[in-house]
Parts: C-alpha cells; structure tokens; sequence
C-alpha cells in the first residue's frame, strides 16, 4: 500500500495529473501494460477537465477499482465493484473532508484567478497528498482477503 502511495505521488509530481497518476499506478501494479492508460483518465483531472466537479484523484480510483474489478459481461454483479468504490470514497472523504475539487482546494480552476491562486499558493502539494491516498486506498482494497 504504501508503494501505491509513493509511485502516485512520483508519477503527479513528474507530471502526470492526479487521475491519470491513480490509474497508472494501479494498473501497474495489476500488470497491465495499455496505450489507453493513463490517457484515458486525462479528462477526468482538475475535478473532471477543471468544471469543479470530482477530485481526480477520486475519479482515478474508481476508474482503477473498474480495471479490477469492472464487469466483461452484462450479466456479472456490480455489487464488489460499487462496494469498493463506496468505500474507498467514504475514506477518501473521512481524510480530506469532501471528493470535490473545488471544496478539497478552495480555488475554481476553471477561472484565470484559481489557477492563479493554485500556482501561488502551491495547491499541487494538496494534489499530491489526494493523489497518493487515492491510490493507496485502491491499493487497500486490493490487497484485502477476498478481493
């Protein structure tokens, strides 16, 4: 778990963007080798493309989560998969206070003054810590009896 946190932290401070970093590290670690990671998730960063919605690095985890526990069939349950999500996000938010990126950084990316704000008030330093958690926590789940 605690590698899980510590390669999502390296790959966001090397310039991966918070979700694309949670679904690299976990896809990794479940040796999976795509092009689609972590371009996949680019959109989902910023809170979902800067709208001010989901923290990425919540967003991440739940893509990860999919990758491990997702359906290949309509007729599989959803019900490990939602409960692990569930959980993770629950955590998440016990942790940090909320899963939105808006509420987590106290800026709007959206606008020229929260990124401005982001910049001068090193927020990536948050986004670091969000990114090694979400990732830690998937890690977690992963790692527990039965997953």
């Amino acid at each position: 778990m605690r590698d899980a946190e510590a390669r999502g932290r390296e790959l966001f401070d090397g310039g991966f963007y918070c979700a694309e970093a949670v679904l690299k590290t976990i896809a990794e670690r479940q040796g999976i080798d795509s092009a689609l990671i972590p371009g996949i998730a680019t959109g989902f960063c910023g809170g979902m493309a800067r709208s001010g919605g989901p923290c990425g690095a919540v967003t991440g985890a739940v893509m990860a989560l999919g990758v491990a526990y997702g359906r290949d069939d309509p007729g599989r349950p959803v019900k490990q998969t939602y409960d692990a999500v569930r959980a993770m996000m629950a955590e998440f938010e016990a942790r940090f206070g909320s899963s939105n990126c808006t509420d987590l950084l106290g800026v709007d990316l959206n606008t020229p003054e929260g990124r401005q704000a982001f910049d001068e008030q090193n927020l990536d330093r948050k986004c670091t810590d969000f990114t090694g958690a979400a990732a830690a926590l998937v890690a977690a789940a992963l790692e527990e009896p039965g997953a």
